[in-house]
């Protein structure tokens, strides 16, 4: 199931809307929102929680309209040496090194709702106590004149 309809994509899409709709006649746009959800959900599935369509996080739409949007003007053809068309590249790149980002446990920066079904994995990703309740058997001469 893909996160973005074709006219949901049209209205985020820099792309001009008869393009698109050139394209989506033999289902080349539908079939591009299927395989990119399906690349972007591989990619983050181990460390998020599942999504459906109605609470998909906005930068994953960002993400998939991005590289969706480049597979169609490379069908359509463009010029690689065009600034607005070397935009466009830049933005699909800048979305594939996003989701290596997400997708590390480590440094990965992106407020996307955490899996909390795995043994191991909670929602908190990073801390540990920094305190103990316990005194140490060494306490008890320091607090000998207390009592």
């Amino acid at each position: 199931m893909a996160y973005l309809t074709t006219t949901e994509f049209t209205a985020r899409s820099c792309m001009n809307p008869d393009d698109v709709a050139q394209l989506n006649t033999d289902g080349f746009v539908e079939a591009k929102l299927e395989d990119y959800s399906s690349y972007i959900w591989s990619r983050l599935s181990k460390r998020y929680a599942p999504f459906d369509s109605t609470s998909v996080p906005r930068i994953i739409l960002i993400w998939l309209t991005d590289l969706v949007t480049l597979d169609c003007y490379m069908r359509l053809g463009f010029s690689p040496s065009s600034d607005q068309d070397a935009q466009i590249v830049a933005k699909a790149d800048q979305a594939k090194a996003d989701l290596l980002e997400a997708a590390n446990s480590e440094t990965g920066l992106f407020g996307i709702p955490l899996r909390q079904d795995t043994p191991g994995t909670s929602g908190i990703s990073k801390g540990r106590p920094l305190v103990r309740s316990g005194k140490s058997p060494y306490d008890w001469p320091n607090n000998q004149g207390d009592s």
